[in-house]
């Protein structure tokens, strides 16, 4: 004959006495300390309060901005932001002008910049956002003249990112053109150097010295 299960040794811990529950709203865990289960108390001992940091909710503390935040930092995603960079927390949204920290003084690339955003749009939606070069998905324009300055609707092409960049002007641009006014080719045909004794003259710093030289 088979025997039966033995009889459970010791205290049974399914019919344990429980001495209550946590006294956190909503929580159901065993009461562990000063009315509280473990979690509860660690977060209570830590943050003198019971609720978790994670779960206060709060309005930014700039005056007249309601979105949420936590006491951690008690700023905005946005307000955070602009503390971080430097920017005056008092200073409202959505400027203009000198206040905007976008300004750049009132300079654009390109003149009369209202004209060309107000006729981009109009060739953009005359075209159904279609690029004139490959057939795709326009959100840009393309000056005929390659120019920067007539932003009529007639020299104006609906184009894509890519054909925009591949149909644009080319403009030449190095260190030696933003530094000397000339490649380093040219430097070398003005003074009658190779490329490598004009480099080296850059590097060491000699160049523009002996450039003035070789002009006199």
């Amino acid at each position: 004959m088979r025997p039966g299960p033995l009889p459970k040794m010791g205290w049974d811990w399914t019919n344990r006495p429980r001495r209550g529950v946590c006294g956190y709203p909503g929580c159901e865990n065993q009461h562990y300390a000063k009315g509280y289960c473990r979690s509860h108390y660690n977060i209570n001992r830590l943050n003198g309060s019971p609720t978790p940091k994670a779960e206060i909710v709060r309005t930014c503390s700039v005056p007249g901005c309601r979105e949420r935040t936590t006491p951690l930092t008690g700023h905005c995603t946005f307000h955070r932001r602009r503390k971080r960079i430097g920017i005056s927390l008092k200073r409202p949204v959505g400027v203009r002008g000198k206040l905007n920290n976008r300004w750049n003084g009132g300079t654009s690339e390109y003149p009369n910049h209202y004209e060309m955003k107000k006729n981009r749009k109009i060739v953009l939606e005359n075209a159904n956002y279609i690029c004139h070069f490959c057939g795709g998905k326009a959100d840009r324009i393309h000056h005929k003249d390659l120019s920067k300055d007539n932003h009529s609707k007639d020299n104006l092409l609906p184009s894509c990112a890519k054909c925009n960049q591949r149909h644009r002007a080319k403009t030449k641009t190095s260190k030696f053109i933003r530094k000397y006014g000339a490649t380093i080719k040219e430097i070398g045909e003005i003074m009658g150097r190779s490329k490598e004794s004009i480099w080296a003259l850059h590097k060491t710093g000699k160049l523009p010295k002996v450039l003035i030289e070789s002009l006199l």
